[in-house]
């Protein structure tokens, strides 16, 4: 026979029941901490990506006729495009170094590796603000897209890769404390 038990009195129910949270639920994860790891490992991931994009940037977009080798540039100015892309190389690949790295402040390689290619994409954007200088549609406006009337050169393209690390970083910080 089924031996009946008595109901937990409501008070019992509602002091051990344990409300979840509506946006843990609808992802399926019923632990804070899954959230802030997924939240962080794409914050890394972003910010991979872009230093990625850094170290490789200046060969996809310079190695070729319109830049490096460009017949109407003095060798003066191939020689400044070789050393931005070199700058890139380099910031982009300690910042790479730097967001894997295992070993000492996980806070303080979280706030260099993203810092670093930021530095590029500022010099960047501010180089806009010099004497005669100009974008790559200056040259060749047949190369660059436009949304509207909005030219997407390296201006534009220098704040989203710019808002993109202040995004990674933000989302990345919570796991380098």
């Amino acid at each position: 026979m089924y031996e009946v038990q008595a109901p937990k009195p409501l008070r019992d129910v509602a002091l051990n029941y344990q409300a979840k949270p509506a946006y843990l639920l609808q992802q399926g994860s019923c632990h804070p901490n899954q959230t802030k790891m997924k939240t962080a490992v794409a914050g890394r991931t972003i910010l991979q990506s872009v230093a990625a994009f850094t170290t490789v940037g200046g060969f996809l977009m310079d190695w070729n006729k319109t830049h490096l080798f460009n017949p109407w540039w003095t060798p003066h100015a191939k020689f400044h495009d070789a050393m931005t892309i070199l700058s890139g190389t380099l910031l982009g690949t300690s910042s790479l170094y730097l967001l894997n790295k295992k070993d000492g402040d996980a806070a303080t390689n979280l706030k260099i590796g993203a810092f670093l290619p930021a530095i590029f994409y500022l010099a960047q954007a501010g180089s806009f603000t010099f004497p005669g200088a100009k974008g790559m549609d200056a040259e060749f406006p047949e190369k660059i897209p436009m949304v509207g009337e909005i030219k997407l050169n390296e201006g534009p393209f220098s704040l989203v890769m710019l808002a993109a690390l202040g995004a990674g970083y933000l989302l990345a910080k919570g796991e380098a404390k």
